[in-house]
């Protein structure tokens, strides 16, 4: 059995996974939900048919793109493994 530090350190790589992951999903489902809705509401404004609702969803996905790119680049940033090595290292 690994000793108690060894646990403690699994589950809080556990933690930090689950908050990823949930921050990711709420970066994902905001933005697409929010601007399909508004397009809903200027579709029911000007009595039209979908046609804001689409392009608000679209949007939607690129500002959820842009969103996890960016949460990417933070923990690509706070990583160890990820930092480049200076000339001297690699030798």
């Amino acid at each position: 059995m690994p000793p108690e530090s060894v646990r403690a350190a699994e589950r809080g790589v556990k933690i930090d996974l689950v908050n990823a992951m949930l921050s990711a999903t709420c970066r994902m489902a905001i933005p697409v939900f929010v601007l399909f809705m508004a397009g809903l509401l200027v579709d029911a404004y000007l009595v039209q048919t979908a046609f804001y609702a689409i392009i608000g969803a679209v949007v939607g996905f690129v500002v959820a793109g842009w969103l996890i790119y960016k949460q990417l680049k933070s923990y690509q940033k706070k990583s160890p493994a990820t930092k480049e090595k200076t000339p001297e290292e690699k030798k």
